[in-house]
């Protein structure tokens, strides 16, 4: 049972569609609908699909007035897929999963979370580390932030200068030996 697929069919848009007499399109009443994942080739979603009440399907027959009742895909990651009313012949269309909506705004919620924490590095210590080839500490970053100044050379600690473009005192910190 795909519980946990996506929603689809029901909406304004899900009906299929066919040519009737004098090339007039009409809607299509009890035509089969397959779905696939591709447009051409790719492969039919034969297992997994099931109705709107959890029985497992194949396909999908339109009502008396040619929709598609509302279905749920095999699983979370399958958001659209592609609907053929003619046995396999084509042309397939495209259909989104109708519940997208719920994905989107769990989505911003997680970036709005997201954002928040960013903002919090802003206060966040800057770090700098003494040059282990030469020995020589950078100079400190234009920033309003407190510096973390890490010394990794095991063999001779030594914090960088106070002032200029080292240490300032009373805002940075310094940490020595490996």
């Amino acid at each position: 049972m795909a519980a946990d697929g996506h929603l689809f069919g029901g909406g304004i848009a899900d009906y299929v569609i066919a040519a009737g007499s004098g090339g007039a399109l009409v809607l299509a009443a009890d035509a089969s609908v397959w779905f696939y994942n591709a447009q051409t080739g790719g492969t039919r979603y034969e297992t997994g699909l099931t109705d709107f009440n959890g029985a497992v399907i194949t396909e999908v027959t339109s009502d008396a007035n040619g929709a598609i009742p509302q279905l749920r895909s095999p699983g979370p990651s399958v958001r659209s897929m592609w609907a053929d009313a003619s046995g396999g012949a084509g042309p397939r269309r495209l259909m989104i999963a109708v519940d997208l909506s719920d994905e989107v705004a769990g989505l911003v919620a997680q970036v709005a979370t997201l954002e928040a924490q960013l903002g919090e590095l802003s206060s966040a210590p800057a770090w700098v580390r003494r040059d282990p080839a030469t020995g020589a500490w950078p100079a400190r970053p234009e920033t309003g932030r407190w510096v973390i100044w890490v010394d990794t050379l095991p063999l001779a600690p030594s914090p960088p200068a106070i002032g200029g473009t080292g240490m300032v005192d009373g805002l940075d910190m310094y940490w020595g030996g490996a």
